[in-house]
C-alpha cells in the first residue's frame, strides 16, 4: 500500500487496453469532432463524466467493462472528475502523468522480474514482431514519458 494525504491506497492499475487502434480512433474522434469509428455507439461530444468516458471506451471496443471496473477499483472511489485538454496553435498544453502512477512505476523499475509495460503493438508494428529488449528500464521509462508528453500525439 502507498500512503497519500493521510490514507493508504493500493498502487494504481493501468487500464487494460485490448484494441489500441480503436482507442486511437476514439481519441481522433474527440480531437477532431469528426466520427472516426465505424461502430455503433455515441462517441461525441467529448465525455464530461467518468461513466460517459468508460462507456465510450467499451463501446469503441478499446477495452472491456471488466477491465474498466478493475481499473476504477484501484482508485478506491477517489476518481470523480475527468478533464480533456487540447493544444492549439497559440497554446501548447503539456500533459503531465499522474504523480502517483509515476511514483508507483518508479518503485517497481528495480524490482527483479518487473518489466515496464509497453503496449504489444510496439513490437508488432515497430520491431517486426520481435520482442523489444529493454536494457535500462529507468531510461526507457523516462524516454517514453518525454516522447509522449512533447510529441502531442498528432
Amino acid at each position: 500500500m502507498i500512503a497519500g494525504k493521510g490514507m493508504s491506497i493500493m498502487p494504481i492499475k493501468r487500464l487494460k487496453i485490448t484494441d489500441y487502434e480503436a482507442l486511437g480512433l476514439l481519441v481522433k474522434t474527440w480531437a477532431t469532432g469528426e466520427l472516426r469509428l465505424d461502430k455503433p455507439g455515441k462517441f461525441l461530444p467529448v465525455p464530461a463524466t467518468i461513466p460517459e468516458f468508460t462507456t465510450m471506451l467499451v463501446q469503441a471496443g478499446a477495452t472491456t467493462q471488466a477491465a474498466v471496473d478493475e481499473w476504477l477499483a484501484s482508485f478506491e472511489g477517489t476518481m470523480r472528475k475527468i478533464s480533456f485538454v487540447q493544444s492549439t496553435p497559440d497554446e501548447l498544453v503539456i500533459r503531465l502523468p499522474m504523480r502517483q502512477m509515476l511514483l508507483d512505476t518508479e518503485k517497481q523499475l528495480d524490482t527483479p522480474g518487473f518489466y515496464y509495460p509497453f503496449p504489444p503493438f510496439y513490437s508488432a508494428d515497430f520491431f517486426a514482431g520481435a520482442p523489444e529488449v529493454i536494457t535500462d528500464q529507468w531510461r526507457s521509462h523516462a524516454e517514453r514519458i518525454g516522447d509522449y508528453t512533447i510529441a502531442q500525439c498528432g
